[in-house]
């Protein structure tokens, strides 16, 4: 059955549960010292729309782990966005039980909570379909979300990973794997620089100097800096290990002005751009 009548009217099941829904939520507001009606309807809206974009971002790495064994972004980061709804503790509780599924009314707040929580145990393997998940796709995602909350994104070390590893042709690594951040091999690179072990490094949009610190004690051979300016424009350059300063400290600062790339061969597709 699609719905119930009720006093000669024909009321939908997606009727009643948008007004348990609302209910819920005025309900949740008025504990929150939210009681106008326009303030209440705002408030219902900015909460939809900051879980459909974490949630966006949610199903995307889980996604990214299937293709990359690597997660985009951390549990911390997701349980943030779950605390700011201010969920009611005793609704919380009952969907991260396992009653829950027997919960037909539920709001999307709580289901991506629990979704937050089987993420962080790994457990989290439904995923939207997404669309390829490429740097590109990853640096229009951070600058959307920066422009919603103007705070970025914990994901620009895995974004300079990924336009590195697709411009220079190297395959990545584990992560947190030691020593290095993957190994060239495509077809067809210089000699010199086939099979080497690389090391990359991100200037993120939030650096006011752009430099890069590299540890010493690492095995690879050559250091891909990668640039992320404050429009979103990206651009990276292949330094080889030997032409870096020698040295005892435990680590080297590297300018990005200081060093022209032994990478010569740009395509269009991997000169700097800004977002559109």
């Amino acid at each position: 059955m699609d719905g119930i009548w009720d006093d000669g009217e024909w009321i939908s099941w997606d009727e009643i549960n948008t007004h348990i829904y609302l209910q819920e939520k005025r309900s949740e507001l008025e504990l929150r010292g939210i009681t106008d009606e326009k303030d209440v309807l705002e408030a219902i809206a900015r909460d939809e729309d900051e879980t459909t974009l974490v949630e966006e971002l949610l199903h995307a790495s889980v996604a990214y782990y299937r293709a990359h064994n690597r997660y985009l972004a951390p549990y911390s980061f997701f349980k943030k966005h779950v605390d700011s709804l201010s969920l009611n503790p005793k609704k919380l509780k009952y969907a991260l039980s396992d009653s829950f599924e027997d919960f037909d009314n539920i709001s999307p707040q709580y289901l991506f909570a629990r979704d937050v929580e089987l993420y962080k145990k790994g457990k989290f393997n439904h995923p939207r379909t997404t669309p390829p998940i490429s740097y590109g796709w990853l640096l229009s995602f951070a600058d959307r979300y920066y422009k919603e909350y103007e705070q970025h994104l914990p994901i620009y070390g895995e974004i300079g990973e990924r336009y590195a590893a697709d411009r220079f042709g190297f395959t990545q690594n584990p992560a947190q794997a030691q020593g290095s951040d993957g190994r060239m091999a495509k077809p067809g690179h210089e000699a010199q620089l086939a099979n080497v072990l690389v090391e990359v490094k991100t200037i993120t949009p939030i650096k006011s100097e752009p430099f890069v610190t590299v540890k010493r004690s690492g095995n690879w051979g050559v250091l891909a800096i990668v640039k992320i300016d404050p429009d979103m424009r990206i651009d990276g350059k292949l330094i080889k290990r030997s032409r870096l300063p020698k040295g005892d400290e435990p680590h080297m600062r590297i300018h990005w002005d200081d060093y022209s790339s032994d990478h010569l061969e740009i395509s269009p597709e991997y000169q700097a751009s800004p977002v559109t």
